[in-house]
Formats: structure tokens, sequence, C-alpha cells
């Protein structure tokens, strides 16, 4: 409500500033854009000004090049015809003697007959010499056309210079050529015309030809006579046919902007141009541009300064105002507050007082503070806060008081006391909140955060803590203690049968009666679930002594919770299995010692459970060797650090038919790993996801290998599947598409499985072996008669292959009874259409006996063991023996 009090009594206000701001945005806006115009006009004044100034300078140049040009051609076509008249006796060095050529123009004229030999010159004394491979006359004899040739600028051997040639072909009355006469055109004598022009510190001129190559460029400091034209704008132009126009660009080779303009002689084919830098010409307007805009934005400044002083003497005002409103209501907030006079009798309250403290102002004006004093806070508390607010001016801290109800409650106490202005205390001013809602969220907060909601014991949090604040006592008294780990037998047979409500209770019990069996100092908590967590303090100072009472602690808690718990629809029994682990102190760790402790009670519960179990370090070498197992394990998927072998499968004539792909763990310390020993452990940490994608993955590229080379391309790949993986939804996706990314022959992989995986979710089981079956995948199922065996279940399973699991291969000769299941299994898997192999054959006899039983597959050590793939070359040299033999 103070807010919107406040915000309409600033309305007037708001609207005033903005009306000011509005005026002085618009005139400083007008104001900027005279500005900037007035210098966007000037400028655009300046260029008009300076592309005429341009066009009539390269119109100059222009007029000087024609005319050069022109003088030359036509020196050129007299010479030549001089020649032609007087069979080559004109006297070049003695028409230059004479002046008939212009030294500042023409360096050289000289006669080249067909064979481009030099005949004379204008220089004397210079002799014959070959000049067929300058350009100018391999294009005359190539083209035979009288046309004058205007080179690219040549250095001379004689003496260095630069001289741009200018030739006419010698054709015979045939039109035969027979030579050319060719004047040397001195650029400098451009230069000399060009340095007549004021083109500025970053001018330029040139001279050109139509594929843009310099014949003369002249800047204030240097000059060129070859070289591509700096500008790629105009190289564009006079690509697209231009033959005139103005244009700004920034040439490659300096870098400087400059505006140019270039036009085309008449009767040759050259350009010239003329460019001025942008800097030259803009450099008095910059700097005025660069005046103009600091002295308007002084200017506008000023103005921004002179409205932000109005606007702030306005704001003032209007706060002046305000506060003198607020003032008046503000002592009638939500808090409770009162003032005395500087003896503390108490001249006014407001509502929050009375609504807080109970008491109506005519019951609390005229009265003392000490009305509401709670009696919890003593002499000494009362004087500290007085000598405080005499000193510093103000107190603010926690306290209680006592409403008139006789309540007892806390509150946040705020006395400033408050001076005239010279100094002289007057009066107290005191506001205080009532922290009675607060005080209660709090121990509600830290009973949600530190207690467990169900039975109300401490939860992990603070069993953390505490079990570290015992581990500092115990070190500093040189104790013991002990940590108790207990989880209650077969909780998720009761959950299961008789509901979580029934659960729920029975832990409440437990929880109970655990309470009962410790002393005060200890600590009960839940740890989880149905665990328990015991920590027993100052257990004795000697490992035996500790031992010996805590096993007494530990006795007396199995014995209470052994006995009966009545719920609300039944009575039943229970018991818990309790791991015990010792502490002495901070150089033992709280997780260290919860996973001791849980160790402890899973080995109970393997002895018989109802029990208790200390720990020992034998325990946590077993945990300890089986998590760096499974570490290394993640790592050797990671690094490639796994094999695969291939155990033969042979039929009666000896013949190799396929192989079992076996997972081999090649680790860098330990050597080879038996897969008895990890294929557990990747099944219990699932990893035994990734790594049959990966043997299935290596199997399916061996048989792409084998599928290339008909003596192997028959051979089929058996290759074992856990349960975990076949019980994946996406397993028959994953089968398929690790088949048609190696491009392996479905009907040569083969999938054994276990009579495991008859157990659960038969009907799902069938529905994917189908799947695969349709696609061409084969199945085998592994350990026939050692597991869940159901004729009804496996007459509808689409297997190929029925594997005589090696336990009856090895005493069938000897028992009778291994013998009548070799005998029987033979029989039933011909009469399901199932070919039937023998596991574990390892002697003569043993083949033998199969095979006269109806076995004519085998697989054991007879034929041989799991190898890597080059092993099995032997088989196909035994058989490319036999049919050289044969």
């Amino acid at each position: 409500m103070l807010k919107v009090s406040r915000r309409r009594l600033l309305i007037p206000q708001i609207v005033q500033l903005a009306a000011i701001w509005l005026l002085v945005a618009v005139l400083l806006a007008l104001g900027w854009k005279h500005v900037l115009t007035r210098l966007t006009e000037s400028r655009a004044q300046k260029t008009e000004y300076v592309e005429q100034y341009l066009s009539n300078l390269v119109r100059l140049m222009q007029e000087n090049a024609e005319r050069t040009f022109s003088h030359v051609d036509q020196q050129l076509k007299w010479v030549r015809d001089q020649h032609q008249e007087h069979g080559g006796s004109i006297d070049l060095t003695g028409l230059s003697a004479k002046g008939w050529f212009d030294p500042a123009m023409v360096l050289k004229v000289s006669l080249i007959n067909a064979q481009g030999v030099l005949l004379q010159s204008s220089w004397p004394h210079e002799p014959q010499m070959d000049l067929s491979d300058r350009e100018h006359f391999q294009i005359h004899a190539k083209n035979q056309h009288d046309t004058l040739l205007i080179s690219h600028p040549i250095q001379l051997r004689a003496d260095g210079r630069w001289a741009i040639p200018v030739s006419r072909p010698i054709l015979g009355t045939s039109g035969r050529f027979d030579g050319l006469v060719v004047a040397l055109v001195d650029p400098m004598y451009f230069v000399h015309f060009y340095d007549a022009i004021d083109m500025g510190p970053g001018g330029e001129a040139t001279l050109f030809d139509v594929a843009g190559w310099r014949m003369v460029e002249r800047t204030q400091s240097t000059h060129e006579f070859s070289g591509h034209l700096g500008s790629r704008a105009m190289l564009t132009w006079v690509a697209g046919g231009k033959t005139s126009g103005s244009l700004s660009d920034t040439t490659k080779t300096d870098g400087v902007l400059r505006f140019y303009h270039f036009r085309k002689l008449p009767s040759f084919p050259l350009f010239v141009a003329l460019g001025f830098s942008a800097h030259d010409i803009f450099v008095n307007e910059d700097a005025e541009r660069i005046s103009r805009l600091r002295l308007t934005g002084m200017v506008s400044g000023l103005i921004l300064l002179f409205t932000a002083l109005a606007s702030w003497y306005v704001v003032q005002h209007a706060r002046a105002q305000e506060a003198m409103r607020v003032a008046s209501i503000a002592f009638e907030s939500a808090q409770g507050m009162f003032i005395t006079n500087a003896k503390g009798c108490i001249l006014r309250v407001n509502r929050g007082f009375t609504r807080v403290t109970g008491y109506a102002s005519s019951e609390a004006i005229g009265q003392m503070p000490r009305m509401l004093k709670s009696g919890r806070h003593d002499r000494a508390f009362y004087k500290v806060v007085f000598e405080t607010v005499v000193a510093k001016g103000s107190w603010q801290g926690e306290i209680w008081n006592r409403r008139k109800s006789g309540e007892i409650y806390p509150e946040w106490l705020n006395i400033t006391a408050v001076n005239d202005v010279q100094g002289h205390l007057t009066h107290y001013v005191a506001t205080f909140s009532d922290l009675s809602q607060r005080k209660a969220d709090e121990a509600r907060i830290t009973q949600l955060a530190f207690y467990d909601p169900l039975t109300a014991l401490p939860n992990r949090r603070l069993l953390t803590d505490r079990i570290s604040h015992a581990l500092v006592d115990c070190q500093h008294h040189h104790s013991l203690g002990a940590v108790l780990f207990v989880d209650m037998d077969r909780f998720k047979n009761i959950n299961d049968t008789l509901g979580h409500q029934e659960g729920d209770l029975l832990l409440q019990q437990v929880a109970q009666r655990l309470g009962e069996c410790v002393c005060e100092g200890d600590t009960v908590a839940r740890f989880g679930g149905d665990d328990f967590v015991v920590v027993l303090m100052n257990l004795g100072h000697s490992d035996q002594e500790a031992a010996i009472r805590a096993e007494l602690v530990c006795e007396k808690i199995l014995a209470t919770l052994s006995q009966p718990y009545v719920l609300v629809h039944s009575t039943l029994y229970s018991s818990a299995s309790i791991g015990i682990t010792l502490f002495k102190g901070v150089q033992d760790n709280v997780g260290d010692l919860f996973k001791r402790a849980e160790l402890a009670m899973y080995r109970a519960k393997e002895g018989g459970r109802n029990r208790l179990q200390f720990f020992d370090t034998h325990m946590q070498a077993a945990v300890d060797e089986r998590t760096n197992l499974e570490n290394d394990l993640r790592l050797g998927l990671q690094t490639d650090q796994l094999v695969l072998h291939y155990q033969p499968q042979v039929d009666a004539a000896g013949r190799l038919t396929g192989v079992e792909a076996l997972v081999r763990w090649q680790h860098p310390t330990l050597g080879l790993i038996s897969p008895a020993q990890f294929i557990p452990l990747a099944e219990e940490c699932g990893l035994i996801l990734p790594l049959g994608q990966w043997v299935l993955h290596t199997a399916c590229q061996q048989l792409r290998v084998w599928a290339r080379q008909p003596h192997t391309a028959h051979l089929t790949i058996a290759v074992n599947v856990s349960a975990l993986q076949f019980a994946q939804e996406s397993f028959v996706h994953d089968v398929l598409a690790v088949v048609h990314e190696t491009g392996a022959m479905a009907q040569r992989l083969k999938l054994e499985l276990t009579e495991s995986l008859l157990v659960k979710d038969v009907e799902g089981m069938i529905a994917k072996m189908k799947e695969l079956k349709a696609n061409g995948v084969g199945f085998s199922l592994d350990d026939f008669g050692t597991g869940y065996s159901s004729l009804r279940y496996l007459k509808r399973l689409p297997l190929d292959q029925i594997k005589i699991d090696q336990s009856f291969v090895a005493d069938a000769m000897t028992d009778a009874k291994d013998e009548a299941i070799v005998a029987t299994t033979v029989a039933l898997g011909k009469s399901l259409h199932m070919m039937v192999i023998a596991e574990g054959v390892e002697t003569q006899a043993q083949r033998d006996f199969l095979d006269s039983h109806g076995c004519h597959h085998f697989q054991g050590y007879f034929f041989g063991r799991p190898g890597p793939v080059a092993e099995l070359a032997r088989f196909w040299r035994d058989e490319t023996q036999a049919l050289q033999t044969q």
C-alpha cells in the first residue's frame, strides 16, 4: 500500500520530467540532424568537385598519350616506307644525329629482318644481334597484319633502362613478312608529364593496357613500369568493356583508398588513370567535421547536464514531499514499534506493537519497556544492551519477551537513540518482529534435513557428522568405538507379501528396539531402506576389550530383534545380520567405516543370517581386487585388450565345419586372463553388454574375411550370448545391425544360448529367435541337459543345433547313465531335425564312441584348443593334402 501511494504521488512529477526530456531529445535530434546533413552535403560537394577535376586531368593525360603514340606511329611508317623505297639504305643513326627522333620521347629506332636479326638502329655502332625471342617480333611474324603493336615494357640489355616497344611490320608486295621497324619509347617521358600534375602525397597516375598491365605508374615517391594494376575494381570495369569511368577503391599494392578516373585512348588499346588519395582529398574536411562534431557534442552535453540538474531538483522536491507522507504512515508498518523519551517511558506505540504483544496503546503508553520482560535474560544482558546503545547509538539482536497472555516468544529487536541538532539524547525508537514462526520453521527444516521422517532417527547426513565427532572424541580420549551395520533379513519378502504399510510399521519397531539396546551417547540411525547403523562409544582402550563389548551389544540386538513383531494385521518374526568394524580416531575415514561394516554384514548373511560378523582385511582385499579388475576390464574394452580365440568344430571325416568364438583378455600386467574370472564379473557390473557386442562384431568381421576365400566360405562361427544380452529389447536390432555393418553372411552366424534362458519370458525369447531366424541367423542350445530343460518349449524353439555337455561326454564310456543321456540326446536331435554336436571330446575313444551312437559332429581338445585364427590354417593344409593324395 505504501508503494502504491508513493507511485501515485510521483505521477505528476514523472509526467513533468518525461515532457522535459522529450523536448530536450527532440531539440538534440534536430540539432544533430542539421549538423550531420551539412557535413554530408559538404562531403558530397567535395567528392563531385574531385571527380570533375580528375576527369579534366585524365583527359589531358589521354591527349598526351594519344599524341605521343600517334607521333611515334607516323615516324615508324615513314622509316618503313623509306626502307622499302631505298632498299634498306636508310641511315637511322644519321637521322637520330640530326634530331629527327625526339630523344626525350624515343630511346631508339631499329630495323629487324624477317629472321629477327637487327639490321640497323639509331644507336651508332650497335652490332647485329638476334632479336627473334622478343614478344613483338613473334607476334608480327605470326599475324602478318599491318597493325601497330604496343608491347609490355622491357628492360634494355645494354644499360638496364626501361622502354616501351612500339612496332609495325614490314610487309612485301605479296603480303609476305619481311621484318619490322621498332621504336623504343622512353616511359620516363610519361613520368615527367605526370610529375607536372599535382596529385598530392597519395596520388597515382597510370598508363596501362586492356589486360590491366601497367606501362607506367607514377606516385609521389616511386615509378613502376611493370606488374598488374593495383585496383581490382578498375580491372573489373575494364574487363567488362568500360572505356571511362569514376570509382573509389583500395589498391592491393599499398592499401591506400583512392578516388580514380580512367579513360581509354581513342586509337590505341591503352588506358590512362589518375587517382587521388581519399585522405588527401578530405583531410581538411575531416578536421572540420571533427571540430563540428566536438562542438555539437559539447553543446549537447551542456544541455543534458542542465536537464539532469533540473530533473534532480524536481525529483528531490517530490521525494521531500513523499518523505513527509511516508513518515506519517511508516509508524503503522507490520513490525512492532514504540517510542520512548530519554528516560525510557513509552510515548507512542503502533498497531504492530499491539498485535505482537497484546497490549493496547492505552495500556502501554506511560509504562516502561520492562513490562515485556520474559525473565530469560539476567541484569548483565540488559546492561550490555544499554551500554551498546549509548556507545554506538543503536543495538540489534534476538531477545525473548512476554506477551500480555503470559506467552514467552522470541523477537528480533532494534533500538536506536535519537539526538537533537545539538547532539543531546531526546528519544529511543524500538522496532521488533516476532520470530516465533521462523523458529518453528527452522526446527522443522532441521528435522527434515537431519532426521528420517519414518523412524525419527538421525539420517545418513547427521550420522556422518556424529561419526566425525566420534572419531575426534576417540582420538582425544584414546578409546575405541564401533560402527554396527544392521540389515533386516528378508525384509523385501515382508514388503512384497504384507505391503509397505506393514513394512513401515516393522521398521518403526526396529528403530525403537535398537534405541533400547544402546547407552546414552551412542547413536542409532537409519541408513536407508531396511539398513540401520549403530555407533558405539567408549568401548575401552584395547581392540580385544572393544570387540568383546561390541559383541555383547550385537548379541543383545540380535536377541531383541528376533522377538515377535505385532503389526496391524499380523504378528511375525524377523531377524537381522550385523557387520561390525572398530575405529580408533581421526585416522579412520567415515566412508571407509561404512564400507567395512557393510562388507562384514554381507559376510554375516552369507554365513546364514541372524548372526554378527567382524570386518577383517581379507574382505577388503577381495573387494579391492574385484573393483580393480572391474576398472581394468572397462579400460580393456576401450583399449583393445580383448582378443577372440576360435575352437574348431569338425565332422566325422575330421573336416572343419565351423568354430566357436571364445573371448580372452590379454591384460597388460596379469597376462592372459581366463573368461572364468572376468565373464561373471562382466555380468554383475553390466559390462557383458558392450563385451558381447564386441565379440559379435569381431566374429562377423572374421566371417566376412572367410567369405572371400573358397576354402573357408562354408565355415560358421558360434557366438555365446548371455541372458542379459538376450533380455535387451534391442537385441534383435543390434544383431542385425552388426551383420549389416560388417557385411557378414547371416547364415554363417550361430548364436549359442544356455538353458537358463528358458526360465523367464519364454514367449519373448521365442519371438526374438524367430525374427533372427527369418533373417538367416542360426541357433545352438549349449550345455543341453545340465539345467532347466522343457521338452514342451524345446520343440517350439527354432534351434539348428543341440550341444551335448562335456560332463556327459567325459563319463559316457564308463557310466551307463551318461551313455543313456548321450544316446537319448542324439535321438531327440534327430527327431526334431536338429544337428547334434558333442563338446569336450578329448580322446580318439570318445570320438569313436560318439560316432557309433550317431553323433557325427565334435568339438574338444582332441581336435584343437581355442586359439588365434591363424592356428586354424592346419585344417586347410590337411584338406589340401588329402585332395592331392586322392
